[in-house]
């Protein structure tokens, strides 16, 4: 194979008026240990993604190296020390190595193809010895030591994701360190970062842009003479708001996109906020959650970085230079200069400069709310919930101009969020901002009145003052239209949940959830909707939550069995056109799962075992390398855990590729016979079986 030549590119933030790329202690530290990490394959010096870049959970744990998409380039130590941990799964990380070096720091090497020499048969031996298709075990210092240079394994694409090398170097903290900062190579990179657009949002129920609630996003940019970019447009701010950035770095002359290094928001000409990705710990890299801002990937704006803190966040990358932390209030009223400055590892940069204005006084709308009464019972089947049983008022909301009554196929999503005496009913759709409708929102056996509404591009807000107690409090919300039309209706207990003290939430159903110390980044108000009837365990939904809520670690959900209920019932989480299977774990007469995110779940049930399909081109004999079958699993998923494949009655290594759907089973250590017989079996998640029995003739 002939190699490419040695192009390597990196990017992060840092801060900046004039961007450098300073060394940072970690690599002094190792170099002062003896630690010279060489590069740990011989397949390219280019990437396919950077340190610390976006994934859907978690910041990127090291660096990408290219592959051409193809498999089999040596991978090698890239230190001395020794092998410390081997891991073989058909997801994450395929097969992957870890190898300890000098004071504990640790490299890995993942996606392999397979390893080499004397970790290759350590390996092999261990799957026969366990009788395990799957690994992950830890060894001693000396069981298999390693030299640097030497040849342990080669790239591959088992995991997720296409062919390449991932490779990570962490310290003896179990912090991830970003390994090109240990290169000392000769990176080729004169590109500088791309921006594709800057976002303002408000912060906080007092904030605004542009005098709405919405969040603005702003991706038409000029170019300066001096290279920069310039926002034609003047964002207006009231009272508290942040901006995001979004866009990607390439290296020089290619087309894989990358993150940034480095970001820093100047606010008149003061450095207000900044970050950089050099560093971060292992077990924290879930942060990424609210470094990326949670309503833009909803909505699917794009993957924006907030420029602000809004949680508590112990990462190191931040600068928050004041008190501030990046938000953008208490400024003088009037207009004010802004600057982000993008740049990569190697100094190239750059930036937007834009103008914005900041007031200070709350623009109320002047909409006229009209108080009528009507007598109506509400209540959801098989719940009793806490409501008013007869006289509730019910709100008429006039809007100038109006172009008719609101209807159900005008509303596209519906949110609710608040903070501690307010309540913000966000109705999203596209000519929702120009109908008439009746609403009323009652909290425990209180009638509530609006005190602001603010009217979108296509979306509605409306605020409530509410009682400000932390106690679990029962809601309940109609909207009608003039021709007494049921709009909405929704009946919710709202849950103040911590994010230092276990909570367990119990639903008028019967169900429950329960919230460990530490699974939310902060304390959030949360939803808790019940519709449906558990009578019928098919209908039955538990939406939790309205918004964006991320979150730290697993919480539980656990719901009632019912005698209606057969085999295969398990847990779903539904999105709008599809299902996902949860669990189906079970603690004395309840569905037990782990959840992490807010979101509607419910029952399902996946009756349908796996199909196994003899792969087409399979011979009728066993040649004594490799049978390939190809699975398929239409309900909940294979549980790859399952798969046991005997011939003539010996266990033999399976190995599963979930992406290709296709079984891969190792017939080498097979006693030579004239006839075979193999026996498959294999699971899905909820307990579905299949076995296939083959009767095959020998060489």
């Amino acid at each position: 194979m002939q190699l490419s030549p040695l192009l390597l590119i990196l990017f992060f933030i840092l801060p900046i008026e004039q961007v450098t790329s300073q060394t940072p202690s970690y690599v002094d530290r190792a170099q002062k240990l003896g630690l010279d990490f060489i590069w740990p394959t011989n397949a390219s010096h280019e990437l396919t993604s950077t340190f610390a870049e976006f994934r859907a959970t978690h910041y990127h744990y090291g660096i990408d190296i290219k592959t051409w998409n193809q498999v089999g380039y040596d991978v090698y130590s890239a230190e001395d020390g020794y092998i410390s941990r081997i891991r073989v799964s058909p997801s994450g990380y395929g097969k992957a190595l870890y190898i300890t070096h000098k004071s504990g720091y640790v490299t890995v090497y993942a996606h392999l193809d397979g390893f080499a020499g004397k970790v290759k048969q350590f390996v092999l031996d261990k799957h026969y010895e366990l009788m395990r298709n799957e690994l992950n075990i830890f060894l001693n210092p000396k069981d298999l030591p390693v030299k640097r240079g030497d040849l342990v394994a080669f790239t591959g694409e088992t995991g997720i994701g296409s062919p390449h090398l991932h490779f990570e170097i962490r310290d003896p903290s179990g912090n991830e360190l970003n390994p090109l900062r240990f290169q000392k190579g000769q990176f080729q990179d004169i590109t500088p970062p791309t921006i594709t657009g800057l976002g303002v949002r408000p912060l906080t129920f007092s904030g605004k842009v542009n005098h709405s609630f919405e969040p603005v996003i702003y991706k038409d940019f000029k170019r300066q003479n001096s290279g920069g970019l310039e926002l034609s447009d003047t964002p207006v701010i009231t009272e508290n708001a942040g901006f995001l950035i979004d866009g990607y770095d390439l290296s020089s002359g290619k087309s894989n996109k990358y993150g940034f290094h480095q970001v820093q928001l100047w606010i008149d000409g003061k450095l207000h906020y900044e970050i950089q990705y050099d560093q971060f710990p292992v077990d924290e890299a879930r942060y990424i959650l609210i470094d990326r801002e949670p309503e833009f990937l909803r909505d699917g704006f794009g993957r924006f970085t907030r420029l602000f803190e809004s949680e508590p966040n112990p990462l190191v990358i931040y600068n928050k230079i004041s008190e501030k932390a990046g938000r953008i209030f208490g400024l003088n009223s009037g207009l004010h200069t802004g600057r982000v400055v993008v740049s990569d590892l190697l100094g190239n940069q750059t930036e937007l400069n834009f103008k914005f204005e900041y007031q200070t006084e709350q623009d109320v709308s002047g909409l006229q709310f009209l108080a009528v009464k009507e007598r109506k019972k509400y209540s959801i089947p098989e719940f009793s919930v806490n409501v008013p049983a007869e006289v509730a008022p019910l709100i008429w909301y006039p809007v100038t101009g109006a172009s008719g009554n609101l209807e159900k196929s005008d509303i596209d999503t519906f949110f609710v969020s608040r903070e501690e005496d307010k309540i913000r009913l966000d109705i999203r759709g596209k000519s929702v901002a120009k109908k008439e409708f009746r609403i009323a929102l009652i909290q425990g056996n209180h009638s509530l009145l609006p005190v602001q509404v603010v009217t979108g591009k296509q979306s509605l807000f409306i605020d409530f003052q509410v009682q400000s107690m932390l106690v679990p409090q029962n809601f309940s919300l109609k909207l009608m239209n003039s021709n007494e039309s049921l709009i909405l209706e929704k009946q919710w207990q709202y849950v103040y949940i911590t994010n230092t003290t276990p909570q367990t939430v119990n639903l008028a159903s019967g169900n429950s959830v329960f919230f460990d110390a530490g699974n939310l980044f902060s304390p959030q108000w949360i939803t808790f909707t019940e519709t449906g009837y558990l009578s019928d365990f098919s209908d039955y939904r538990l939406e939790l939550g309205s918004g964006s809520v991320p979150f730290y670690s697993l919480a539980e959900l656990k719901f009632k069995k019912t005698q209606k209920m057969k085999s295969g019932i398990g847990l779903y989480r539904f999105n709008r056109n599809s299902s996902s299977f949860i669990g189906n774990r079970t603690v004395d007469d309840y569905f037990v799962s782990n959840f992490n995110s807010l979101g509607v779940y419910g029952y399902g049930q996946d009756s349908l075992p796996p199909i196994l399909i003899q792969k087409s081109g399979s011979g009728s004999r066993i040649t004594g390398k490799k049978l390939e079958f190809k699975i398929k699993d239409a309900g909940t998923g294979l549980n790859t855990s399952s798969i046991k494949v005997l011939v003539n009655k010996q266990w033999c290594l399976a190995e599963f590729d979930p992406e290709k759907a296709l079984l891969k089973v190792y017939t080498d250590r097979v006693k030579p016979a004239s006839d075979y017989q193999v026996v498959l079996s294999l699971e899905d998640k909820t307990g579905n079986r299949t076995t296939e029995i083959f009767n095959w003739k020998g060489r």
